[in-house]
């Protein structure tokens, strides 16, 4: 009983959200800095990088034109969302907005402005960015957001324990099933059964749950999508992520898990992290993992290749988060927030980003990883390869956080431990993603039938 007051009170709280929106954006005439210079100066609220640096799109923007100036504010990780919607419903919004939750759920709120106009007017090929990052742009027919970065992942080998297991260093496993036999053959397990060292965890990202379950790329791998196409429908339990949850289970019945969890438990930070620690000889890492092995430990022999496939010839596949730029509704001087949009998402832009930036922030246009230049930076072209096998992590965008809650904390666990079956442990699962995913696309209907999309993003 307490969980449906519960839940029919946040409907309540999110219906008087909604019509305070309604009236804010008619009656409320937000208050505007005035500068004497004669430009046009916008705010850009962002999260990439928490320390006051300014991002260098910022910088470079500013300089490459006399008649606008953006101002970029820092915000804290987990005071931004809060603040940036709180900006919204007062109608005082910045022009500009990074984040990197699914931008489903701000859109299905009316927080964003729709840019297909600026997009259709001014030509604007969005065909240049990530398929995987691109669709994650997109709600009920409109695009609200840019992309601006992601990270990609590839599989990282210790190319020492290669040679010390009889493994040929050059000869990296191309499917899971070779995984797997390489992995058993990489594990160090001493007399008394304790392990030292694990040939590789698919269900892990060094200190806790990864995007990156083995159980989910290899559903992707088997055409599996876990959403119906009109998004109001969660597969979690698809047979072809059944089959690959029964995988990692499988996988892991080689080993006491006890056992399992206390090696996990010495894992740790940087020089501390179980890739480099050598306490995990195969790795799914992302780009950012690299800075850690220069500075860590710089003389770790390693190699990089592709995520394996399910099958030979077969298709490869990774997650992406993206962070992404928008304009929220009511934001002053779109035009010329669009203008920064477009500005810090061209190739050469974010290349140039890269290079003068501390984070190591993949690039989301396909042109920047595709180009020279990118692909003369060590390491660089399998991470570029492996974003053309990209999918969103955003399975479920509008039951996100239930969708990898389960995975993630219930699924696995259950499953190891042989309290359930995959078919049970996932069907229980689909069924707290779809109660979630139900009220959430009921609040959704029901501003839907209140409020339409107009071009500036507002109510119409």
């Amino acid at each position: 009983m307490f969980n449906q007051f519960k839940t029919w009170g946040m409907r309540a709280l999110w219906t008087m959200v909604a019509l305070a929106v309604i009236a804010l954006v008619f009656f409320w005439s937000p208050k505007e800095k005035t500068y004497s210079d004669g430009k046009i100066h916008i705010e850009y609220w962002h999260t990439v990088g928490q320390d006051d640096v300014v991002p260098w799109p910022v910088t470079a923007f500013n300089a490459s034109q006399d008649s606008i100036v953006v101002h970029p504010v820092p915000i804290p990780w987990q005071e931004n969302e809060k603040k940036v919607l709180t900006a919204i419903i007062s109608a005082n919004p910045p022009s500009i907005v990074t984040q990197f939750v699914p931008l489903v759920k701000w859109a299905s709120r009316m927080a964003l402005r729709p840019l297909d106009d600026m997009i259709h007017r001014d030509d604007f090929d969005s065909g240049v960015f990530y398929p995987a990052l691109m669709e994650e742009m997109e709600y009920h027919g409109h695009v609200f957001g840019l992309p601006y970065a992601t990270a990609s992942y590839v599989l990282y080998y210790n190319k020492d324990h290669f040679r010390e297991a009889g493994l040929d260093p050059s000869d990296p496993p191309k499917t899971w099933d070779d995984l797997a036999t390489m992995a058993h053959q990489l594990d160090s397990i001493d007399a008394n059964g304790r392990i030292h060292r694990m040939g590789f965890m698919p269900d892990w990202d060094n200190l806790y749950p990864s995007i990156m379950q083995t159980s989910l790329l290899m559903a992707w791998g088997r055409g599996a999508t876990l959403s119906s196409d009109d998004g109001r429908q969660s597969i979690l339990d698809d047979p072809r992520m059944i089959e690959s949850l029964e995988w990692v289970a499988d996988y892991y019945s080689h080993y006491d898990m006890e056992r399992v969890k206390k090696l996990r438990g010495t894992f740790g930070y940087d020089a501390q992290h179980c890739f480099l620690a050598g306490k995990v000889s195969m790795f799914i890492g992302s780009n950012y993992l690299l800075d850690n092995l220069s500075h860590y430990t710089p003389d770790l022999d390693f190699g990089l290749t592709m995520i394996p496939a399910v099958e030979k010839e077969g298709p490869s596949a990774c997650a992406a988060g993206v962070f992404w730029l928008a304009i929220p509704k009511g934001a002053q001087h779109p035009e010329a927030a669009w203008e920064f949009l477009k500005f810090a998402t061209r190739w050469d832009i974010q290349l140039a980003s890269m290079l003068n930036m501390d984070e190591s922030l993949f690039p989301s246009n396909r042109l920047t990883a595709n180009s020279t230049e990118f692909r003369a930076i060590p390491n660089m072209s399998v991470f570029a390869e492996q974003m053309e096998y990209a999918h969103s992590p955003a399975v479920i965008p509008m039951a996100h956080e239930v969708f990898w809650r389960e995975l993630n904390l219930n699924v696995l666990g259950v499953v190891q431990d042989g309290r359930r079956t995959a078919a049970e442990a996932l069907q229980a699962a689909n069924a707290q993603v779809q109660r979630e995913l139900e009220a959430a696309l009921e609040y959704a209907d029901y501003v839907h039938a209140r409020m339409t999309f107009g071009t500036e993003g507002i109510l119409e």
